[in-house]
Parts: structure tokens; sequence; C-alpha cells
């Protein structure tokens, strides 16, 4: 495993679950390009520095060791430590709203499962077609770590009430 590609795909993982591109969070680090964020999710370059790392997760709504799991840095390197400890690619911590998500996901037909995507694709794309450049309020990583009530599954026995038309 190349050194620091698993920083890299911390990184890419947390950013698109921002709902960010690499030019959005290059400029939110104070970068003019997105070739610094790219670089780093392509592990062409060194690690940034830890400054940048810490605002990188204040920025991605996570952690810095959600960035920094399992990634092996110049200094493990150094102590000839090059094993990355076995995880999962996608060990990442989720938030309580992305998990009610995933339990409702897995009950869900696969048709449905397919029909559900497409809109949430399509949602995104929306959106970012939307937000204005540089809006530091768009959209990103829920701020509560507590379930929102349309994500909580009904009552078993009860049916949701009909929108009045």
């Amino acid at each position: 495993m190349e050194l620091m590609s698993r920083f890299g795909q911390n990184l890419r993982a947390l950013r698109e679950r921002a709902g960010l591109t690499q030019e959005e969070l290059a400029r939110k680090l104070g970068y003019k390009r997105q070739s610094p964020v790219s670089h780093w999710e392509t592990g062409k370059t060194e690690l940034p520095e830890a400054p940048t790392i810490i605002k990188m997760a204040q920025e991605l709504g996570c952690s810095t060791t959600d960035l920094m799991r399992s990634a092996v840095t110049p200094w493990d390197a150094l102590r000839g430590s090059t094993d990355v400890p076995t995880t999962s690619q996608d060990d990442i911590r989720l938030t309580d709203d992305e998990r009610t998500l995933i339990r409702l996901w897995r009950r869900l037909p696969d048709e449905q499962k397919r029909m559900l995507q497409t809109i949430v694709e399509a949602t995104v794309r929306f959106a970012r077609r939307r937000r204005p450049k540089g809006d530091a309020s768009a959209p990103g990583p829920p701020s509560n770590s507590q379930p929102s009530a349309a994500a909580k599954p009904a009552k078993r026995g009860r049916r949701p009430k009909a929108p009045d038309r």
C-alpha cells in the first residue's frame, strides 16, 4: 500500500459524505485551486500540516481521527511501521441519522433501493447546481447526531397521514 494512500481514501470519502467538491473544500481551506485536495486524495503529495488537517476536519464535520484512521505517516515509516491496521476500507464513523438510513435502506426491496438511489443522486446534483459559489451555508453533514423525525420509522400498525390535496 502506498504511503499515505489511506489518508487520501479517508479524505475523499469524508469530502463526498459532506457533499463537497475538491474545489469547494480547497477554497474553504484557503486554496485557490482544487489541486492540493486532489493530490492528497491520490497520494501524490505529502500529508498536509497538522493545522490544515484540523481545519479540514472542521470543514468536513468529522474528527481528525476519521481523517487519519489507518493512515501510515512518514513518521510511522521512519520507525519501520508500514502496516496499516486491519480495518474496513470504509471505516468511517457514521452519524445516528446515517445509521438509521442504512437500517431503513436494508429493509427495502431491490427495486425500491434503485429508485431511491436515483432520487438521491438527482437531488445531490440539483443541490450542487443551485448552491452559489463560496456559500458557507451550503448543506453539509448533519450537525446533530440524533435521528431526525423524518428518518424515524413509522410506528407499526399506523399508516402515515396522506397530504391534503
